[in-house]
């Protein structure tokens, strides 16, 4: 188109038709800038990617766990059937050489022959495993306790801990009254003394039933923790 013409076109343009002619070349002037713009907020940070990790390492005092000299160890054991003293001893660990000391004290060796199952032994040891003292169970209301004393061990007794503590029992007639009390864990002791309490109330022949209950608060010594002999009835109570 010769230039007289366009510039002519260009002359009969409203003001309109120039604004909207300037918008058009600006908007399209400026698609390459925001695609500049887009291209490197999408191009990723790099910056970053050639800096090696860094190991950190901090020295923590711990603390440091020390043992008494004078520290001492507790062991235990029952005694089973067929057991001998050095055999319950050897158990624990106990040195050969330290039994046959403790053999040689005189009532350790007659205990060691009259040894039965069901017998609780304790000992307690030095850290390197010297023998200090050991317990021994024995039916009556008083334990052997033997004490190391230089290179040899010295018996003398020893009274068993001993507590009285107060249970309640409850039961129910299936058929007898004593099949119910054994089946309660009452003992055979403190189910006579009921009896016998309540029998003038009571006539335990001929006006049981099943289904009766019954209820009892009685007294039990326990010896090392173990219930070793029932105390009295305190109370009874049958319905």
């Amino acid at each position: 188109m010769p230039l007289t013409k366009l510039r002519m076109l260009t002359d009969r343009m409203t003001g309109a038709e120039r604004r909207f002619s300037l918008r058009t070349l600006v908007t399209l002037s400026s698609l390459p800038l925001f695609g500049v713009v887009a291209a490197f907020g999408l191009t990723p940070d790099t910056s970053t990617l050639d800096t090696a990790p860094e190991t950190i390492t901090e020295a923590i005092a711990l603390p440091v766990l020390t043992t008494s000299r004078n520290a001492t160890f507790a062991r235990e054991t029952v005694t089973q059937s067929g057991d001998t003293l050095s055999s319950a001893l050897s158990r624990m660990n106990i040195d050969d050489l330290e039994i046959q000391r403790l053999l040689s004290t005189d009532a350790v060796h007659q205990l060691s022959a009259n040894v039965g199952p069901g017998k609780l032994i304790q000992v307690t040891t030095t850290q390197d495993g010297q023998l200090m003292t050991i317990q021994f169970q024995r039916n009556n209301a008083s334990d052997l306790i033997v004490r190391r004393q230089g290179d040899a061990f010295i018996a003398e007794e020893g009274d068993q801990a001993t507590e009285m503590r107060v249970v309640m029992r409850s039961g129910r007639v299936l058929s007898s009254l004593y099949g119910a009390t054994d089946s309660a864990g009452i003992p055979d002791k403190i189910a006579d003394k009921m009896a016998e309490i309540l029998s003038t109330n009571v006539d335990f022949r001929n006006d049981l039933r099943r289904g009766d209950t019954f209820s009892v608060v009685y007294t039990v010594k326990y010896r090392n923790g173990e219930p070793a002999d029932a105390g009295k009835l305190l109370a009874a109570e049958f319905v």
